[in-house]
């Protein structure tokens, strides 16, 4: 498997794992480690949370639809 495809696959892992609560669960892993410094981890995460975003599609009455 390609690092892009592990990524696509954890993003995956955490929506089934964290459900309706991901979003909250990705905003606080990107604030801790932003606050940390941490670039490369934030960086992993926002990508991680740009992947959920992606397979979560749009919400119920949003202009996408």
């Amino acid at each position: 498997m390609t690092p892009t495809q592990e990524r696509w696959a954890f993003a995956d892992k955490l929506m089934k794992i964290h459900g309706d609560d991901v979003g909250a669960f990705v905003a606080e892993r990107i604030r801790t480690l932003a606050d940390q410094n941490d670039a490369e981890g934030t960086c992993f995460w926002i990508d991680i949370s740009s992947k959920i975003l992606s397979q979560a599609g749009p919400e119920e009455g949003s202009w996408t639809q």
